[in-house]
């Protein structure tokens, strides 16, 4: 991990969002003082609270830890949200699966089609 990165980058993702370290968190349910110690380099978020860093900045962990440039996950947070719902049907039967997918395509396209309607 490159310590001094996740400081820089708790702090540049702070302030793309034009929050506070108060405002922050409060919003993730944190202590002020321990913000301004990770963005100092003074201290370090344990692993679950880099997850939640992580999640709230919709970024990964390997760009917030400065493993990797690339900050965005490859799935927007709606996709995201999708693939969450569908990886529950996992450890259904093939046949349920083969299911809820024709479900979910033919959800999809009658709702595109009364998109386009309203669009014209």
């Amino acid at each position: 991990m490159h310590e001094d990165k996740l400081g820089d980058r708790i702090k540049q993702l702070r302030n793309e969002k034009d929050l506070t370290q108060e405002e922050l968190a409060d919003q993730l349910s944190l202590n002020r003082a321990n913000i301004a110690n990770w963005e100092t380099n003074r201290a370090l978020p344990d692993a679950n609270t880099i997850l939640q860093l992580a999640d709230f900045f919709n970024v990964t962990t390997d760009y917030l830890m400065g493993s990797s440039d690339a900050p965005q996950t490859a799935f927007s947070p709606k996709a995201a949200k999708l693939l969450k719902a569908i990886s529950l049907a996992e450890e259904l039967p093939e046949e349920k699966i083969s299911e809820l997918a024709d479900i979910l395509e033919t959800f999809v396209e009658l709702q595109m089609k009364k998109m386009r309607k309203k669009q014209k």
